[in-house]
Order: structure tokens, then C-alpha cells, then sequence
């Protein structure tokens, strides 16, 4: 991407805003993260992760997943 070209703004912090912010910034595209809290949330606000979102998770690296995986409940159905 141009430097040029405006960032992609993405609305939300919660797993799916940061995953994609973290995804795009990772192939050198410019983003902004825009979230309404003062603070980063810590609460989940997403309840499950669906397989082909860890394996997304996984492909970024940074031992995101490793320690995801190691705090939730695995469902096998």
C-alpha cells in the first residue's frame, strides 16, 4: 500500500477489530483502531472463536494463539 493512500480505520477493539488491525498492520497496511472505551476492554466480547478464526489467529504468530488457547475451554462440538 502507497503511503499515500489513506489508513483502513477499523471501529472496535474487541477480538474481531484487533485481530483484523493486527492482521493488516502485519502486511504493512496502514491502520487505525478506533475504540469508544478510554481503555483497551478486557472482558471477551466475543464468547467463542470459530476454527477458521484460530487457524487466522495462528497464521499471525506472535504467540497470540498459544496463550489464548491455554486461558479458554475447548469445545469439540
Amino acid at each position: 500500500m502507497s503511503n499515500s493512500q489513506a489508513p483502513i480505520v477499523i471501529a472496535g477493539a474487541g477480538p474481531a477489530g484487533c485481530l483484523l488491525a493486527l492482521y493488516l498492520a502485519s502486511r504493512d497496511v496502514s491502520v487505525v483502531l478506533l475504540e469508544k472505551e478510554p481503555e483497551l476492554p478486557v472482558d471477551l466480547r466475543a464468547s467463542t472463536f470459530h476454527p477458521p478464526s484460530l487457524e487466522m489467529i495462528a497464521d499471525l504468530g506472535f504467540g497470540i494463539i498459544d496463550e489464548m488457547l491455554h486461558k479458554g475451554l475447548i469445545a469439540d462440538r
